[in-house]
């Protein structure tokens, strides 16, 4: 991996540091067989190890919001689902679904929303 690219990318720092992808990495060439290798080891190295610190001081808050017992029932599809809801929004449900106060569904300011 280049790593002004990253330095770039990640932290805008000056000086040089060096990573390698896989063992061996250094002495090969990426070519036109292995470049999506390549950039699935970069991609892994930027989303997760260079930001390893990140990464363990989120799950330290976390899990001290939600113990880790109760999340090791959910897969990750499941915590997704929990955490981000649906993918889709459904507008007639979205629509049907709430409790005005002060306002109506036909108010100008529910119609701009």
């Amino acid at each position: 991996m280049d790593l002004d690219e990253e330095k770039h990318f990640l932290y805008e720092k000056t000086e040089v540091t060096d990573y390698g992808l896989k063992p061996g990495g250094r002495n090969i060439r990426v070519t036109e067989e292995i470049k999506h290798e390549y950039i699935d080891l970069v991609a892994e190295h930027i989303l997760t190890n260079a930001i390893r610190p990140q990464i363990n001081s989120f799950l330290e808050g976390f899990n001290e919001l939600v113990p880790r017992e109760l999340i090791l029932i959910f897969n990750d599809e499941e915590l997704e689902l929990l955490i981000s809801g649906l993918s889709e929004i459904d507008l007639d449900d979205l629509k049907a679904s709430p409790e005005y106060t002060a306002y109506t569904a036909t108010s100008s300011v529910v119609q701009w929303f």
